[in-house]
């Protein structure tokens, strides 16, 4: 199926490529206070959202720690193919840095691709309805370019989405200006639980 332009259809859990052979697995309910503080936190960027249209897509994701821990210890999986050179070596670093394994950083760097993709699914959908047209759709969930959409830390442990040229092309073409856009995302993980918020915002200037 092509990448939706429905909010609705686009914050469903997307799914790797089915070559990879590897699913993502909906993660398990939150605490209470989890679930208050990721709501505050998608709350304010809803009104934020809804009081500036220079935001033109939020996108939010929740990874179960553990069954994506199982899914890369599976035999044969292709987990690991969805994230370039540069993340796994990132997340081999910080799980060494604070001794706590490779797979809450690799878990919580899947949150964030996953919550770029509902940002740019529904920035697709405001373009929709602000221009009365069908914007471009530039792939589709089988072909995403998952490894290409990389999660990185700066210097300073800031995280940040990175995107190829060919990418970012594509992401300026599908939202029908050649303006261009800022991906702001933010990561966090505690327990079994990785979280990622992400949104796109339109440079006015």
């Amino acid at each position: 199926a092509l990448l939706a332009v429905s909010l609705t259809a686009c914050n469903k859990p997307a799914t790797p490529p089915a070559s990879s052979a590897a699913a993502t697995t909906e993660a398990t309910a939150p605490s209470e206070a989890e679930a208050a503080a990721q709501a505050a936190v998608v709350g304010t960027l809803r009104l934020r959202y809804e009081r500036d249209r220079s935001m033109l897509g939020l996108g939010h994701d929740v990874v179960d720690v553990g069954a994506f821990g199982e899914q890369l210890g599976l035999p044969g999986s292709r987990m690991r193919g969805l994230f370039s050179a540069r993340e796994l070596r990132q997340a081999a670093q910080r799980a060494k840095a604070k001794n706590d394994g490779e797979t809450v950083h690799l878990a919580v760097r899947w949150a964030g691709k996953e919550a770029f993709l509902k940002a740019w699914c529904e920035a697709l959908a405001f373009v929709a309805e602000r221009d009365a047209a069908t914007p471009a759709r530039p792939y589709t969930i089988d072909a995403f370019p998952w490894p290409d959409i990389e999660i990185l830390d700066d210097s300073h442990g800031v995280p940040h989405v990175s995107l190829p040229p060919e990418v970012r092309c594509k992401l300026r073409e599908s939202l029908g200006s050649p303006q261009c856009y800022a991906i702001h995302i933010s990561l966090s993980h505690d327990g079994a639980i990785a979280s990622a918020v992400a949104y796109i915002t339109a440079d006015r200037g």
